[in-house]
């Protein structure tokens, strides 16, 4: 399966925005737009794409305030998981989400398959971050937000985070997806952009110290 996927980095907080889509179609999705819409929008037109829907692995701000743009199209949908959208709308996520455009919310559940053309999108249910995380499958493309990192994995201690589910969605929601699939994440936060799986395990240490010890570890990033 041929898939159109392109990283880029925007904003001061080192973050990965991505455009995913069906190169035969020319039709692609963006995933976690922030900072600056425009410019991934751009991006797109000059690959001879464009950009009907957006995916949100979650709703922290610095992953998706491109939503309140004047330059967000106001008709395009938007992708999240179910119990994301509660959290966004809580108490507990003021100062930590923006308003997301309630008329452009839909809903995904966990191990629903969204189409994109040709591509198979599968939603992941990873909570540990934020209660609704995701991380979505692409064929040999694995999308991770800041469920994983390379090198590290997404921090726990801001409200709606959970070390003992993050623990859960690293070693028993992921522990399907095929050691050779590649990991795009949410942030630059490692000398590699991208890495594959089995290479994380072997040498992330949110892998290597819970395989020798069991024992959790949580790093703020």
């Amino acid at each position: 399966m041929s898939v159109y996927l392109k990283q880029i980095e925007l904003g001061p907080m080192q973050n990965f925005a991505y455009l995913l889509g069906d190169p035969a179609r020319k039709v692609c999705w963006i995933v976690d737009p922030a900072w600056n819409f425009q410019e991934a929008w751009e991006a797109a037109g000059r690959d001879g794409f464009s950009i009907d829907a957006v995916l949100l692995t979650h709703s922290h701000y610095d992953h998706c305030n491109a939503l309140e743009s004047r330059e967000f199209p106001k008709a395009l949908p938007v992708y999240l998981h179910e119990e994301e959208r509660t959290f966004a709308a809580s108490v507990d996520a003021r100062g930590l989400c923006p308003r997301l455009p309630e008329k452009q919310l839909r809903t995904v559940r966990a191990g629903e398959t969204l189409t994109l053309g040709s591509l198979s999108i599968v939603c992941l249910h990873t909570p540990g971050h934020t209660p609704g995380g995701v991380c979505y499958l692409a064929g040999s493309d694995l999308l991770t937000g800041d469920t994983l990192f390379v090198d590290t994995c997404g921090r726990t201690d801001l409200p709606g985070g959970d070390m003992e589910g993050l623990r859960h969605s690293l070693h028993q929601v992921l522990a399907p997806v095929d050691d050779s699939v590649t990991v795009w994440p949410g942030h630059n936060y490692s000398e590699l952009p991208h890495d594959t799986l089995g290479r994380i395990r072997q040498e992330n240490p949110f892998y290597t110290t819970f395989r020798r010890t069991g024992r959790d570890r949580n790093l703020p990033l």
